[in-house]
């Protein structure tokens, strides 16, 4: 009774308990990037709960291949379990995109259809399998949602299905762009209003992987190599609004060089955490091993750009 607190409405916070929130969010696990976006990490401090990242570039410019060795790292190296909105993929494919970087050799690249089942049914690539989609004690290691006749409205409702049911604290859209492909801006703008209420709820984190618009000519445009800004996301501007970081990519897909042809620059152009953007380092793509290398450890310092 005499230790009782002012009262404060519903959803209101008093000043007075301010830092021992501060407190408790120091304790809460960050999501570190993998090697090969080093630099970036360092640049974020690592991703936070609570959060939206952007991360955008053209048609071809890695995307996907960004986003699936995002996932495989935090797979094995993440505090929290991972979910994933295929839009792109279907879970046959993605299971094979997943299961070749595991292995390190391109599935896809074996081109006869009994010869990559006689592959896929060796004792080796079995047991990696196992490994990969299942956690020690026989659990998912991680949940797709592979959604793609619904309305947006079904998608939401699959999505928080899976963050309560399923325990899942990192989200990826690939790409989001797909999402809001057709919509007018205003319901574009209300999923990213969704998406901060599921944030708010749940304290979970979105990695919207966006497509950037075509330039007006060749030396504007991504496919050859031009920086894009974040305004050229496509869709409504809310996308980069809502976001706490944004990363723009930049690749040469048309260099008869091959190291130039497979290097993948990145650009930090938004980060609310600290507020440091800029560039943040190059990655290079094996197609054999289906990996990603920091530029410049793969190449031991001998290639800059």
């Amino acid at each position: 009774f005499y230790a009782a607190k002012s009262y404060t409405p519903a959803g209101v916070v008093g000043s007075s308990e301010l830092y021992s929130r501060l407190i408790e969010s120091t304790q809460v696990k960050k999501i570190p990037l993998p090697p090969f976006m080093k630099k970036l990490d360092e640049m974020l401090n690592s991703v936070e709960l609570g959060t939206i990242g952007v991360i955008a570039a053209g048609s071809g410019a890695a995307k996907t291949t960004v986003a699936n060795e995002l996932i495989y790292y935090w797979l094995f190296n993440s505090p929290y379990k991972i979910g994933v909105v295929s839009l792109e993929l279907t879970c046959g494919q993605y299971a094979q995109a997943m299961l070749s970087r595991h292995i390190e050799n391109k599935i896809a690249n074996i081109k006869d259809q009994t010869d990559k089942l006689k592959f896929l049914e060796t004792e080796h690539v079995k047991t990696k399998a196992e490994e990969l989609f299942k956690t020690p004690d026989g659990q998912d290691r991680f949940v797709v949602i592979d959604e793609r006749d619904g309305s947006i409205e079904v998608l939401q409702q699959k999505i928080e299905e899976m963050v309560i049911s399923c325990d899942v604290k990192v989200i990826i859209l690939d790409p989001i762009s797909d999402l809001l492909d057709g919509l007018p801006l205003d319901e574009q703008a209300n999923l990213m209003k969704w998406q901060k209420s599921i944030i708010k709820n749940y304290n979970v984190t979105f990695i919207n992987i966006a497509h950037i618009r075509k330039g007006s000519n060749n030396k504007e445009s991504a496919s050859t190599g031009a920086f894009v800004p974040e305004e050229a996301v496509i869709g409504a501007s809310q996308q980069v609004k809502s976001a706490s970081w944004v990363v723009m990519l930049q690749r040469d897909k048309y260099s008869e060089d091959d190291v130039v042809r497979n290097t993948t620059h990145i650009v930090l152009t938004k980060n609310r955490s600290n507020g440091v953007t800029g560039k943040a380092g190059s990655m290079y793509y094996c197609n054999q091993t289906h990996r990603l290398y920091d530029l410049e450890e793969w190449s031991g310092g001998r290639v800059q750009f």
